[in-house]
């Protein structure tokens, strides 16, 4: 092999990067090219990658084979736009090339976390050979952990594996704000996700969002879902037995108080049938005096078991409309 080596050309002198050079060459061709190339790790072309993420790119595997053999090749290369070969081949779903990658000494298997790579794809049966290995990280972060993606693409397959997984963190909050069971109840909501991790006991149905997402910080999935008006979402969160009704937030709400400040009062009657609610008369009286919404005030009152005729006493819309009867009634009066 070694003699047969001497004779093949070395890399021409010319600007042209090394995976094109060696497109469409034997074997022998590309060796001899890769064995004499001054920087093997060399940045090209449009998307300034490495010859080896070209090659992966590219699927060929007989070159990734060649490339790695390099002494001085770095198989962890970060290219311009953040991809990594074994990133690149969990995107693809390229198993072989995978191994091959991870057969590697120098390669890094959680750098830029290729599991969340593959989760984010799709691809079930990688994930599953991933989650295999010794040392995978199942929580590193690229952007997003492998479970977050996994949500948020509805990857509903790979949620049930990683949920069932006591490595991996389901209650992490993403960017240090908000988890998945944030997300799926919060702007994007999502029942069928929703029904999927509340079918697991590792979930906190009452994990409080980090800071200053929305605005503040404490708010729990509970929270979210009536700030977002999902009627549909509440009810099932209030099914869960350890929910609770009485968590505050940054500033001091409880889910309840915040359904309060809602337009629409079903939030408010969902709440006022749960067992746990508990209200307190000197939280609620500076919403009470000051509410113009007669309808809701009366269900609070009732609920508080405050009798009809004293609302005009938490109320002040109602104590004007008591005090102009009063006045109308005396003017009337002989």
């Amino acid at each position: 092999m070694g003699g047969t080596h001497s004779s093949l050309p070395s890399v021409p002198e010319v600007e042209v990067p090394l995976y094109d050079l060696c497109v469409g060459k034997d074997i022998c061709t590309i060796e001899s090219y890769v064995r004499n190339c001054v920087d093997v790790n060399k940045m090209e072309g449009d998307l300034k990658e490495t010859a080896l993420q070209a090659a992966v790119r590219n699927s060929e595997y007989d070159f990734v084979k060649i490339l790695l053999s390099h002494p001085d090749i770095d198989p962890n290369a970060e290219s311009y736009y953040r991809n990594t070969p074994l990133l690149e081949a969990c995107r693809l779903n390229n198993r072989e090339i995978v191994r091959l990658l991870l057969s590697h000494p120098k390669v890094d298997m959680n750098y830029l976390s290729p599991l969340g790579s593959a989760c984010d794809a799709g691809h079930v049966e990688l994930v599953k050979e991933l989650l295999e290995l010794d040392g995978i990280d199942v929580n590193s972060e690229n952007f997003k952990t492998p479970f977050y993606a996994s949500v948020l693409r509805k990857r509903v397959e790979i949620v049930k594996l990683l949920l069932n997984d006591e490595r991996v963190d389901v209650n992490h909050l993403h960017d240090g704000k908000e988890s998945a069971l944030h997300r799926v109840c919060g702007y994007h909501s999502d029942f069928e996700m929703l029904n999927i991790l509340l079918s697991s006991d590792r979930i906190d149905v009452n994990v409080p969002s980090g800071p200053e997402h929305l605005g503040d910080s404490g708010h729990t999935p509970l929270h979210i879902a009536i700030r977002n008006n999902h009627l549909h979402i509440v009810e099932r969160l209030l099914s869960e037995p350890e929910i609770d009704l009485n968590k505050t937030n940054s500033v001091d709400q409880t889910p309840f108080e915040q359904a309060l400040r809602n337009y629409d009062n079903s939030f408010v009657c969902a709440l006022l049938k749960h067992p746990k609610l508990t209200m307190d008369v000197e939280r609620l009286s500076l919403f009470l005096r000051y509410s113009t919404d007669k309808e809701l005030v009366v269900l609070l009152c009732g609920a508080l078991e405050i009798p009809a005729e004293e609302l005009y006493k938490y109320n002040e819309t109602m104590l004007l409309t008591y005090v102009n009867k009063t006045t109308k009634k005396s003017a009337k009066a002989p």
